[in-house]
């Protein structure tokens, strides 16, 4: 009679999980000490009695949207300027402290779980594309040869649409979309509103995308009616918000609070090209109507792996087939369509720029990078295929 084999230890069990996932967990390691390091020398950073960004107008906002949330209490009237999707993120921790922990800054946990979801993200779907090798080199491209870092170790409400976004990239990973699937992607979209509004637009673009690829939308599947059930849960706690302090769900802040409208007329199809010199380029030998920030950076200056990004789109796009293709597509119409967006924002030029102005293109690097990173490797690979023909 055979004799069953004794169950694997549990300490067995994790060990094998760990040499498995022991790219991704090295990975992870690093981000974390990349994020953790440039949160402590961010001068921005409340420290030695200073309130430091608690006295900035949007994070100010957020901290107290954060506290009232915090006390589960509905926002006041005269602090509900910003979407409140980002501040709920906050409130756990801005119960503790003067101004919230650690150090000031409830949004840290928050701001780290992102920092290493998009990292670990970058990994996974490098992988399955190409490779260990190219997940790994899509993981530290964002690490090492973007800002997006420096852009997140600070609270800024573009951190959940680049959350957003990364859930949506990693549901596409699936072969076949399950309900829950599906529920992700509407929360994904629905956070995004709650965060920032507009930008729930450009993820519903990606979310479709991965819909259309995975055959999402036929009757057959229940990710598509999974997707409108979860936008609607994400959304309702922002709803209710909405209605408590506006007497109108499906309001937006920016359209209440009259000294921060934003409006159609802040935006213009003339901006772009010059926003687009200043914002990649330079904002100073650029100027926006006579003005020249000496401080603000041009995002090539540490991100000219970014001018790769169009080609290495194109090559991926034709070099891959399918689903695959309809998700680089989409994914790819994405970025674009709210890059064009952003530049032509009024405050994407140089005034702008020297005050933070950068961080509404950030949710969108990654997918810059990872077009860039693709362009590199296709065309290393085209290369060494006919050198070995000769």
């Amino acid at each position: 009679m055979p004799v069953a084999a004794p169950p694997e230890p549990r300490f067995g069990r994790a060990w094998a999980a760990v040499l498995r996932h022991g790219v991704l967990l090295l990975l992870l390691a690093f981000a974390a000490l990349q994020f953790t390091y440039r949160w402590a020398i961010d001068d921005s950073r409340p420290h030695d009695g200073s309130l430091g960004w608690h006295a900035f107008h949007d994070q100010g906002f957020y901290y107290l949207e954060a506290s009232s949330l915090a006390h589960l209490d509905p926002i006041p009237v005269a602090d509900f300027v910003l979407a409140p999707g980002y501040p709920m993120l906050a409130a756990p921790f801005s119960r503790f402290g003067a101004l919230g922990w650690p150090s000031g800054d409830p949004f840290f946990a928050a701001d780290l779980a992102i920092w290493l979801f998009t990292i670990a993200t970058m990994y996974l779907v490098g992988r399955r594309l190409f490779g260990e090798w190219f997940g790994v080199a899509c993981a530290l491209a964002t690490m090492l040869a973007t800002p997006l870092v420096e852009l997140v170790a600070v609270p800024l409400n573009s951190t959940a649409v680049l959350a957003s976004l990364m859930a949506t990239m990693l549901v596409a990973l699936a072969r076949e979309l399950r309900w829950w699937h599906g529920a992700i992607l509407g929360a994904a979209v629905a956070f995004a509103f709650s965060a920032r509004y507009v930008d729930a637009l450009w993820i519903a673009i990606a979310a479709v995308t991965v819909l259309v690829a995975r055959r999402g939308l036929s009757w057959r599947s229940n990710a598509w009616l999974a997707a409108i059930v979860g936008a609607y849960l994400t959304a309702l706690p922002t709803l209710y918000l909405h209605w408590h302090a506006f007497g109108k769900p499906f309001t937006a802040t920016y359209r209440e609070y009259r000294s921060y409208t934003i409006e159609g007329k802040d935006f213009e199809l003339a901006n772009i090209v010059p926003h687009a010199l200043q914002g990649f380029v330079s904002p100073f030998y650029f100027d926006e109507n006579g003005f020249r920030s000496l401080t603000a950076r041009p995002m090539l200056a540490s991100m000219f792996l970014a001018l790769l990004a169009p080609v290495g789109w194109i090559l991926l796009a034709r070099h891959v087939h399918g689903p695959t293709r309809v998700l680089v597509v989409g994914f790819g119409t994405t970025a674009v369509a709210a890059t064009v967006f952003y530049l032509a924002f009024s405050f994407t030029g140089s005034y702008g720029l020297q005050r933070g102005g950068l961080h509404y293109y950030k949710a969108w690097w990654p997918l810059w990078t990872f077009a860039a990173t693709a362009g590199v490797y296709l065309v290393v690979q085209r290369v060494s295929a006919a050198a070995s023909r000769r």
